[in-house]
């Protein structure tokens, strides 16, 4: 277990964003109903194992609804799983923060992409990138909780978490490819 004065500095850093992004949903109406959606849709696939790893919907959330909305859809995901049992109340500023920064890094490397790329193409490189990158810090945060070597944990937990990513990534790339013929607002005007 993540010592309490630990799980305190990530829920007060975790704070930051989440409120960010409520002031920024409060001035945009339309996204509430967006951050709602989700966030839902998002808790259904993170109740979906693949062996101890699951997706998160952190690149769609990221890309839909930008840096500062995303951390209370995060936010939102986390708090309802560590009140149904996936997880616990300790690590959801934790995984906040991580999931947050998987989002916000999904975003801005679309941007980035999407000026080159179509638009599912830019969202299953920008996902899986930034997925693949991430799937490190489970493993750091095992090794630091537990007191072991990190090596062992870098070669099971990892290992899913990218094969997690590269499903996320076409999962993302196929939301962002339908939106984009449907809405195209929504993937374009970020």
């Amino acid at each position: 277990m993540i010592p309490l004065w630990w799980c305190a500095v990530f829920y007060a850093m975790a704070a930051i964003p989440v409120g960010l992004g409520a002031l920024r949903i409060r001035s945009e109406g339309r996204k509430t109903i967006l951050v709602g959606l989700l966030a839902g849709l998002s808790f259904v696939f993170m109740q979906v194992p693949i062996g101890h790893a699951h997706v998160n919907l952190t690149g769609p959330i990221g890309i839909l609804l930008g840096p500062w909305s995303s951390a209370v859809a995060v936010f939102i995901v986390n708090l309802a799983c560590a009140l149904m049992g996936h997880g616990g109340i300790t690590i959801v500023g934790l995984n906040t923060l991580i999931n947050w920064g998987e989002a916000a890094g999904v975003w801005a490397l679309y941007r980035l992409l999407r000026e080159r790329l179509d638009y599912g193409a830019a969202a299953g490189i920008a996902t899986f990138s930034v997925l693949a990158t991430s799937s490190v810090i489970p493993s750091f945060v095992m090794a630091w909780v537990i007191n072991k070597p990190v090596l062992p944990f870098l070669l099971t937990l990892t290992t899913v978490w990218i094969v997690t990513a590269i499903i996320e990534a076409v999962i993302t790339a196929s939301m962002v490819k339908a939106l984009a013929q449907m809405k195209p607002d929504w993937v374009r005007d970020l």
